[in-house]
């Protein structure tokens, strides 16, 4: 019973939420019916991530450095992120900029910290050779 009732209260919610849309609540649900599951998988888009990865030569380790671009990339979209937060805040609170700085620092470590990766992971050969074979776009920009 107690279950019925939280249902009931979550659909009074949702007919809240939705009345100003000018649809009634129930096309809404109709969408639930059809809509395909979302996994998340499906949501960070996994597949599309994981196919970013192109090399354009054969040397096994340009694989290695084009993932560590992108995800360096990645940080770097995140602690733009947070900075965006830290503007953007109205309220000035000092615990919530200190916790962006925090994870913005922590970010910052990260990248610091994954350097190695790239200067070990990868033959300095390989790396040599492959790069002269993807000019103008080997860093240079």
């Amino acid at each position: 019973m107690k279950e019925k009732e939280q249902i009931k209260s979550q659909i009074s919610k949702l007919e809240e939420k939705y009345k100003d849309s000018g649809q009634d609540l129930s096309s809404y649900l109709d969408g639930l019916l059809y809509q395909r599951y979302l996994t998340y998988w499906d949501y960070i888009h996994l597949d599309t991530l994981l196919s970013l990865q192109v090399p354009r030569t054969h040397f096994p380790d340009e694989e290695i450095f084009i993932m560590y671009h992108q995800i360096t990339e990645l940080y770097f979209k995140l602690i733009l992120h947070e900075q965006k937060q830290l503007v953007d805040d109205k309220s000035q609170s000092l615990d919530f900029f200190i916790e962006k700085l925090r994870r913005i620092n922590s970010y910052y470590q990260a990248l610091i910290s994954s350097f190695g990766i790239m200067i070990k992971g990868m033959e300095r050969e390989q790396f040599l050779q492959y790069r002269m074979a993807l000019l103008p776009a080997s860093g240079f920009q």
